[in-house]
């Protein structure tokens, strides 16, 4: 683009207690905003959430500009090195598929600092860094008929975040086309997020597949009333700061709701996992939310996802958690 020539986007606004009347008709107010140079270049997007006694995983892509449609192009020729703050020896990751780098020479380990550099020919270079946190205190989990508890307890020295998922078997079916043209059910077992829900006011946000909503009744986050949640909150992973009980010890119960559970050989379990996270990753999961709450939202613009990457775009976090598996009742019906 000649940077001599400035585009202007003529965008139409009405705020929130300002109405423009024009004869008797209302009309919205206008404001002009021009364009950066470098809008339409394309963007490097680094993606990373480490955690201890796991192979380090870096996914590296470029979006392309929003010309309508915006595409994901995998990055296979970064050169992609992490290393413990402080420590002069880097490590290089290997690039395998679809974008991903991977080291299992580095094991990153609790309480420590680490930092990525990303480079890529004739592109700036992509840093980030993030504090590896302790496993987080749980005390009496225990499942009753299709509730679950369990009790976090909380350090009150630091501000701490956590993620709690159910993992489990779920039945489902594809159709498959046979090669004389018929179609036939094929069933098949997927272990991945069940959903719970919860009615905890400590709960920040939750996430449901790739849509999220923020919980308002921490009064934190997000007002509008167009868009109040009222209880109960249903997901498949729940985002939790300990900004109303820090310090303390605090009970959680979230009511199993998914459909169709299967156990394997008849073994009725599920795994509750409950992970710390770092600040980074607690706000990339938290504006995630924040953006589809305010997705069509009237009055309100649309949520900014968080980003840590300098030189880029995307998330560098990381997360240390427990795992419980609980038997589930015979009495709970195999949905």
């Amino acid at each position: 683009m000649n940077s001599s020539f400035k585009q202007k986007i003529v965008k139409n606004i009405l705020p929130m207690g300002l109405l423009c009347w024009i004869c008797l008709g209302m009309v919205s107010c206008i404001e002009v905003i021009e364009v950066p140079d470098d809008f339409y270049t394309d963007n490097i997007i680094l993606n990373s959430i480490v955690e201890p006694d796991s192979t380090v995983m870096i996914n590296i892509s470029r979006s392309l500009p929003p010309a309508g449609v915006i595409e994901f192009e995998f990055v296979s020729d970064a050169d992609v090195r992490i290393s413990e703050v402080g420590n002069e020896q880097e490590v290089v990751c290997q690039y395998h598929e679809n974008g991903w780098y991977t080291s299992s020479d580095l094991v990153v380990e609790a309480d420590r600092d680490y930092e990525i550099s990303v480079g890529i020919i004739d592109k700036p270079e992509l840093t980030s860094t993030t504090r590896i946190p302790g496993k987080p205190i749980v005390e009496n989990v225990f499942i009753q008929y299709d509730s679950i508890y369990f009790s976090i307890v909380d350090d009150p020295t630091i501000l701490q975040y956590y993620l709690v998922t159910l993992l489990g078997y779920h039945h489902t079916y594809d159709i498959d086309h046979l090669p004389d043209g018929t179609q036939e059910e094929v069933w098949k077992y997927e272990y991945r997020a069940l959903r719970m829900e919860s009615d905890d006011a400590s709960i920040d946000a939750f996430l449901y597949n790739r849509v999220g909503r923020v919980n308002n009744a921490t009064g934190l986050n997000f007002t509008d009333s167009f868009w109040d949640i009222v209880p109960d909150y249903t997901g498949d992973s729940f985002i939790i700061s300990d900004q109303t009980f820090q310090g303390e010890t605090k009970e959680f119960l979230m009511q199993i709701t998914e459909r169709g559970l299967w156990f394997i050989d008849s073994i009725r379990t599920v795994d509750l996992q409950i992970h710390s996270i770092d600040y980074n990753y607690y706000q990339y999961l938290l504006t995630f939310a924040q953006y589809w709450t305010t997705d069509e939202t009237p009055f309100t613009e649309r949520a900014r996802v968080y980003n840590n990457i300098e030189g880029g775009f995307g998330i560098f976090g990381s997360k240390n958690g427990i795992k419980v598996e609980l038997t589930l009742p015979e009495n709970l019906l195999n949905y």
